[in-house]
């Protein structure tokens, strides 16, 4: 490679690292295109972060409402200031570029990894905010903990009707920041308090972007004076356990979530004992295993967890219904193995009394 073309090389490379970074709408508000670049700013400004998860390339849609609403002077005015502005584009330009010739440099197959890392990054991103369709519109806090999100609509052909939208959604807004100064104020078990009032207050479908906040509960309140310990110790598991099985590690994930139920050091009562031996159940049966006896030997565990339980009568509908179905099976198996005996014992009164070939 020529100092020309080295040059050439470089100056490539680091323009498309500069553009994954951030880029500047025409309003001269900064977007970030990196969710920890962006993060770090918020954390140390303050803000909460205004995410946009687009496909500017492919959804008819996305690129148009950047230049209708977001990029406009009105948007940098009364949003673009209050926030720091995030926004992870999906298009079909940015993922050509992951894709090298079999006879590239090192270097160019080395830039093109870098690209491709980053999109998994956003891939990852796209699950765990639950994007259902593009653009999407998320407000979260510094750390990524989710706030709110706001649908997009073909309505919003200019800023004044996404912001009559976006105005609907600042109590919930305020409601979150409420949340977080007071975690950010209280210490001890105070604060696993504020904790759990965000965690309650968060939708059930985000609540795994929780996990860095109440992994910090033990700590917190070692002596469980608050009697949460175990919610957060049921909670993590779960959501590890449901991340293995993803994975397709189905026998991990039930031994992460029973382990918790198991483990006599932790803090679990009855009830959330009893719910840790049935998502085991739960994922085992999910997964298509056709273990049927460790599954009722889960909802068993899960029954005499807390026969009394608030879940009692759905384990016991589920044991009896994997119970008729061993009985099925059983029968069905049976069956069959009496069918092959006759089958066999035809086949002997056919030959009965022939003379056989010897080879």
């Amino acid at each position: 490679m020529t100092i020309n073309s080295k040059a050439a090389f470089f100056k490539t490379v680091f323009g498309v690292l500069f553009v994954l970074t951030f880029f500047s709408c025409s309003n001269g508000k900064k977007w970030y295109t990196n969710f920890d670049e962006a993060s770090a700013k918020a954390k140390k400004s303050g803000k909460n972060i205004f995410l946009l998860f687009s496909g500017d390339d492919w959804d008819n849609t996305s690129a148009g409402f950047k230049a209708d609403v977001l990029q406009t002077d009105e948007f940098a005015k009364e949003i673009g200031k209050k926030y720091v502005l995030l926004n992870l584009d999906f298009s079909q330009d940015e993922y050509a570029k992951t894709e090298v010739e079999e006879n590239a440099t090192e270097e160019e197959k080395t830039a093109a990894q870098e690209i491709a890392t980053r999109y998994q990054e956003k891939e990852k991103l796209v699950l765990e905010y639950h994007v259902q369709q593009y653009p999407a519109v998320f407000i979260t806090t510094p750390e990524g903990y989710y706030i709110d999100s706001i649908n997009y609509d073909a309505s919003f052909t200019d800023f004044p009707k996404f912001y009559e939208k976006f105005k609907d959604h600042q109590g919930l807004i305020d409601k979150a920041n409420g949340f977080m100064q007071a975690i950010k104020k209280a210490k001890g078990k105070d604060k696993v308090l504020a904790i759990d009032a965000f965690y309650e207050s968060t939708p059930v479908d985000y609540q795994p972007l929780l996990v860095p906040m109440f992994k910090e509960v033990p700590s917190l309140d070692e002596e469980n004076e608050t009697g949460l310990l175990g919610k957060y110790e049921l909670a993590q598991a779960y959501i590890q356990s449901f991340e293995i099985a993803n994975e397709g590690n189905v026998d991990g994930a039930v031994s992460v979530i029973t382990s918790v139920a198991d483990n006599p050091a932790l803090h679990l009562d009855k009830d959330q004992k009893q719910m840790a031996y049935y998502t085991g159940a739960y994922i085992l049966s999910l997964s298509g295993s056709h273990d049927f006896n460790k599954v009722l030997d889960l909802l068993q565990k899960a029954y005499d967890a807390s026969p009394n339980g608030i879940h009692a009568k759905d384990v016991q509908s589920a044991k009896g219904y994997t119970e008729n179905l061993i009985r099925i099976m059983d029968e069905y198996s049976s069956e069959e193995g009496e069918g092959t005996d006759e089958s066999e014992d035809e086949n002997e009164s056919e030959t009965d009394g022939q003379p056989t070939q010897e080879n």
